[in-house]
């Protein structure tokens, strides 16, 4: 991985965690309000690639 990459991957790191900390809005489940940090941390991913598509795609599978 290229170290210029390194901190835009950590940019979408943070962005799912910010997804994952923060109080979850009234009417939508837990899961559905971590699924869309998950869902744009992936998308930012891709369009900034941070890696080859199909390695965040594993990794989007798998977490």
């Amino acid at each position: 991985m290229d170290r210029k990459k390194i901190p835009l991957l950590v940019l979408c790191i943070l962005i799912a965690a910010v997804f994952w900390l923060i109080p979850t809005p009234v009417g939508l489940e837990d899961n559905s309000w971590h699924f869309l940090g998950l869902f744009i941390a992936v998308i930012m991913a891709v369009i900034l690639q941070v890696m080859p598509l199909g390695a965040v795609c594993m990794i989007a599978i798998a977490i």
